[in-house]
């Protein structure tokens, strides 16, 4: 596969693709826990709707990490490139592990409702 992007712009999406998982996470737990009360007595499926929002920026990097994963190597086998596809493969499986753990969080927001009604 013919990849149009160079090395160093394969390496800078997959960095920020593993950076995009922990990222959104982190401000989706903290944004929820400062919206709780407000969402109890305002807009109940304001939590839900804040984990569909930030799940997904990491979808995008997932699947640009994917894109960037499946057009091979850049160049002939070196420790280079080995480090290169490591960091490529990093920048995939690290926005799939924070998307499991965000569609967990908002299952236990759809399921166990966070106000005592």
């Amino acid at each position: 596969m013919v990849s149009l992007v160079k090395p160093a712009d394969r390496l800078r999406i997959a960095w920020c693709a593993a950076a995009a998982g922990p990222i959104c996470w982190f401000a989706q737990l903290l944004i929820s826990y400062a919206l709780i009360a407000r969402a109890c007595v305002n807009f109940p499926s304001l939590l839900a709707i804040l984990g569909c929002v930030f799940t997904i920026p990491v979808l995008i990097a997932a699947l640009a990490a994917w894109r960037v994963y499946q057009a091979g190597p850049a160049a002939a086998e070196s420790t280079a490139t080995g480090r290169a596809r490591f960091v490529e493969l990093l920048g995939l499986v690290t926005p799939l592990v924070f998307l499991v753990a965000m569609l967990w969080q908002d299952l236990a927001v759809v399921f166990f409702p966070p106000c005592d009604r």
